[in-house]
């Protein structure tokens, strides 16, 4: 939907709803840039966590992706990385392969070119007041339970 398109007062919804269509669209949006490579929005930031680190061990990888990833889906997308070439396995330590390092740097080029997109028109000033509000709610949440303070 584009701005002209939304209805009256759309921007006071609430953050909620922002939420998930951000989430939505960034699912959609990534999956079909990197398609050609074989990679979906989950598998890039597993293959990008990775790639980060230069190796990490799969509980460490699975404890740091929790909060968007359940245990099982990442090991399905190892799997899936490992069938795909760009994944060295030595027991629980995974790394980027010598393919996978070709590949991470022409999705990172995608990634960027996307990311300015997306960003056009924030600042990074607002940038960081979305990230603190953001971390704030989940912290909150977290610590008090379902009672209202």
């Amino acid at each position: 939907m584009n701005r002209e398109e939304r209805p009256a007062g759309a921007h006071d919804r609430p953050i909620g709803f922002w939420i998930k269509a951000a989430d939505k669209v960034l699912d959609q949006t990534i999956d079909r840039l990197h398609v050609e490579e074989g990679f979906t929005r989950r598998r890039w930031q597993i293959f990008n966590t990775i790639a980060q680190y230069g190796s990490i061990s799969i509980t460490g990888l699975s404890s740091g992706l929790s909060a968007m990833l359940a245990s099982e889906d990442v090991q399905l997308e190892l799997d899936a990385l490992t069938e795909q070439g760009v994944l060295n396995r030595l027991g629980d330590v995974l790394s980027i392969s010598r393919n996978g390092l070709e590949v991470h740097h022409r999705l990172v080029a995608s990634q960027e070119a996307l990311r300015k997109k997306a960003m056009r028109g924030i600042s990074d000033e607002d940038y960081r007041a979305a990230l603190r509000c953001l971390s704030t709610i989940v912290g909150n949440l977290e610590a008090g339970g379902l009672t209202p303070a």
